[in-house]
């Protein structure tokens, strides 16, 4: 049975034989391949603000069902909305910082190959962790005055406020998977399907965190406010 098992082991290398890699040395196709890179690298990271947007405005509908008939309605309709900025924006700055460390990053990788890209990529990331939970810690302090017209304003803050650490830490764990992933884009069989890979699969883990813990924070608030108000 060993030799027979050998014999389709060889058999079937040459017929299925492994796919080339991309290797670790900078080539004349590479550059080429980079051309269209930081278009795709942009598109991915606009998705977070775009998840970030699309569950806040899930509870901006829940929440303008149950304010309706309230004499401050418009005023805290527009509170609520307002409130995503500080949270929103350390998303926002990885579109603007994104142009630039694509632009180092290809000047690294020209020198020393592609495991030069991996500082320069997720630089891109840089401080995020810390501002979107600083950023949210703004958003429910804005919110204030919708948290005081709940049964339980101290406890729902308390319980909101953690919500800001659930964000950190989903920054921190899915830049470390970016990281890791970079490391082995040699093994790819092209540089442009390998980094459109990573950083698609590092825009799907963002985004699916970012939209579970910002609809559980919103239906957080509309629960409150229903109990209390109806």
């Amino acid at each position: 049975m060993g030799l027979l098992n050998r014999l389709r082991q060889r058999i079937d290398r040459r017929l299925h034989p492994p796919a080339p890699k991309v290797g670790a040395v900078w080539t004349e196709k590479m550059e080429k391949d980079w051309e269209d890179l930081p278009e795709q690298v942009d598109a991915a990271l606009k998705k977070l603000g775009s998840a970030a947007v699309g569950a806040w405005e899930v509870g901006a509908a829940d929440l303008g069902r149950v304010l309706i008939g309230q004499p401050n309605e418009k005023a805290l309709m527009e509170r609520y909305s307002d409130g995503l900025v500080p949270t929103l924006d350390p998303y926002q700055e990885l579109h603007r910082r994104c142009a630039g460390q694509m632009a180092a990053a290809l000047k690294a990788a020209r020198k020393g190959g592609l495991p030069a890209l991996e500082p320069e990529l997720t630089g891109i990331l840089e401080g995020l962790s810390g501002r979107v939970d600083e950023g949210w810690d703004k958003t429910v302090s804005f919110l204030q005055p919708l948290v005081a017209l709940t049964a339980n304003p101290a406890e729902l803050d308390r319980e909101l406020r953690t919500r800001g650490g659930q964000l950190r830490e989903s920054a921190q764990v899915n830049e470390q998977q970016l990281r890791e992933r970079l490391r082995l884009l040699p093994e790819a069989g092209n540089i442009y399907e390998g980094l459109c890979e990573v950083w698609e699969q590092y825009q799907e883990a963002m985004c699916r965190d970012i939209e579970v813990i910002l609809d559980s924070a919103t239906q957080m608030l509309v629960g409150a406010l229903r109990q209390k108000l109806r």
